[in-house]
């Protein structure tokens, strides 16, 4: 819920949040906003880190979804620009493959 959250605060107003889970194990999460850089995109990861001072938050959550994921065998992957754009950024939630 929190990469869904983090979507609808830091996207541009009234711009469409995409959720894709057609890929058995992941989940990806994007909105259209300005680009950020290697360093922003590693940096947001860290506890009390916020992008943007304006929005309402601690700047934890992206750390807490860091660390279930380290602790749970997932991998999450920041993307930005969005692939194949100029803009935007994408959460993409990699589930740890599970024995049948």
């Amino acid at each position: 819920s929190n990469l869904i959250d983090n979507a609808v605060k830091h996207g541009a107003p009234g711009a469409p949040i995409f959720l894709d889970a057609h890929q058995p194990g992941q989940v990806a999460i994007s909105n259209d906003c300005g680009t950020l850089s290697a360093a922003d995109l590693a940096k947001i990861k860290n506890r009390f880190t916020r992008r943007a001072k304006a929005v309402n938050g601690h700047g934890i959550g992206l750390s807490i979804v860091e660390m279930l994921c380290v602790q749970s065998g997932a991998r999450l992957q920041l993307i930005s620009p969005i692939p194949n754009a100029t803009r935007g950024f994408k959460a993409v939630l990699r589930l740890p493959q599970q024995p049948l």
